[in-house]
């Protein structure tokens, strides 16, 4: 279902979107260099819209400081859930998709002292494929098997003679670190930057505002493929499907919180970066070449306090 939000609600998405940068000054350079407004018209557009930007920020982050507030032992599963279901709404998942085969295919391997290393792919939808580098001790697994964890990346690039190698292989020191240390670690590609390329940056260059008419969110699709992953992880014989966790920096960061979130057999999350709150991103401008897949559509108008609650 796709839910649309209010209109004075909507400018502030766009903001959180990625239509804006700091105000004043970084949003008049970008609109007068593209010869879309005068430096008159751009100063008064932003000298308007500020102060409603302020508003707004103060009024949802005093909405979401009183939500948290009233939590209580006795009540606080059932707000997760609810909230749970918002967020799966404003990434655009709701309803579930249907969870059709992976299909995973290993391609490769490679021995190392004492660490195996598989490169394969799976597809979290019918043609969806998403790229991993699968790192796993070669000792004996223990009793119920290894725990495991879910590295999912940033915005790494990483090619070799101009062919994109997918972002995984630039993180690729946390998952043999992990194996040797008897830690199965499973490291994915974005859809930005994996080696099956897509786009995450719709409202950021490419002018695709129907993703927010139509409820979608790249963060949502990131979300989905490690949700997916974690269903693989779950099917190997030597992973103990009660021990994962997830990590990842910047991006993928920012991956962590959703699918954490969304996701209750993920046990532990260790986040690195990746989210902030209202006034950072939109009044102190950290929004700015933020990528779209750091952001849910907010339909229900969160502070990301909220996120980090679940």
């Amino acid at each position: 279902m796709v839910r649309l939000p209010s209109v004075p609600l909507c400018a502030l998405l766009l903001c959180v979107a990625q239509v804006t940068a700091p105000f004043p000054a970084q949003l008049n350079a970008q609109t007068v260099a593209a010869g879309a407004v005068s430096a008159d018209a751009a100063v008064d557009v932003a000298a308007q819209w500020l102060p409603y930007f302020q508003r707004s920020v103060t009024q949802l982050s005093a909405k979401t400081a009183a939500e948290l507030a009233a939590i209580t032992p006795e009540n606080r599963q059932a707000v997760q859930q609810v909230w749970r279901e918002e967020l799966q709404e404003m990434l655009g998942l709701s309803p579930w998709p249907e969870r059709t085969e992976l299909q995973a295919t290993t391609v490769g391997s490679l021995a190392l002292e004492g660490v195996s290393v598989d490169r394969l792919h799976y597809q979290s939808r019918p043609g969806l494929y998403v790229a991993a580098n699968l790192y796993k001790p070669t000792a004996e697994p223990p009793p119920g098997g290894w725990p495991a964890v879910l590295y999912v990346c940033g915005h790494a690039v990483v090619k070799d003679h101009g062919r994109l190698l997918g972002n995984k292989t630039g993180y690729q020191q946390h998952g043999l670190w992990l194996a040797r240390h008897g830690v199965v670690c499973l490291i994915i590609d974005t859809v930005q930057l994996g080696e099956f390329h897509g786009q995450h940056h719709g409202t950021y260059q490419l002018g695709r505002w129907d993703w927010m008419s139509r409820g979608y969110t790249p963060a949502g699709v990131e979300a989905w493929n490690s949700i997916r992953a974690v269903d693989l992880l779950q099917s190997l014989p030597y992973v103990d499907g009660e021990k994962i966790g997830i990590t990842g920096r910047s991006g993928g960061g920012a991956y962590s919180w959703f699918a954490a979130a969304l996701d209750e057999r993920i046990q532990v999350a260790v986040p690195v970066a990746g989210i902030t709150d209202l006034q950072n991103h939109i009044l102190d401008g950290c929004v700015e070449g933020h990528c779209d897949c750091m952001y849910f559509v907010n339909y229900f108008g969160w502070d990301y306090a909220k996120l980090a609650a679940l």
